[in-house]
């Protein structure tokens, strides 16, 4: 693992904007002043003494002075804004909770059910699907997926109840 101490030699952080700019010139390419780091999937990983860390868990030690003891979240789900207001600890649930729908342009934890002809929602909660009912509509099968979501993750719950014509 690598020191804060040696992040501090290496990295300066912006807590305002998120930006990690390294205050020592790395090589002939990158030199001081530059954005550390690259991005990887969707977050920007930054090389440090023969570690790749992400950049989000580098903004928490710096800013806090302490590694993070569990997962790092975007708040607003931009893996890219390391702003240390868009950062938090979180359970790998709560994580989850935070994330975007598995089928685009579809209300989260909201599925048609062929057999049926009916809108059908469940949620995961802590492992285990649970079935939230057949709905008529999209609307009310995203409807009830919401208030479960609210219920069981609260400030996490991340939600789209914007159902397509149904």
């Amino acid at each position: 693992m690598v020191s804060i101490a040696r992040l501090r030699e290496l990295v300066a952080y912006d807590p305002a904007t998120g930006v990690l700019r390294w205050i020592v010139d790395r090589n002939n390419h990158v030199k001081r002043g530059h954005e550390a780091g690259y991005i990887n999937d969707g977050y920007r990983v930054i090389g440090v003494d023969g570690s790749r860390l992400k950049a989000q868990r580098i903004a928490w030690a710096l800013h806090y002075d302490e590694w993070p003891t569990s997962r790092i979240d975007h708040i607003n789900r931009d893996a890219s804004d390391n702003r240390i207001a868009n950062l938090r600890q979180v359970t790998h649930a709560q994580n989850i909770a935070n994330t975007r729908s598995k089928m685009p342009g579809r209300p989260k934890g909201v599925y048609w059910h062929k057999q049926r002809q009916q809108w059908h929602s469940n949620i995961t909660i802590g492992g285990k699907k649970r079935h939230l009912g057949l709905f008529q509509t999209e609307g009310e099968a995203a409807a009830a997926f919401e208030r479960a979501s609210r219920q069981v993750y609260g400030e996490f719950a991340r939600v789209e109840a914007k159902p397509c014509a149904s």
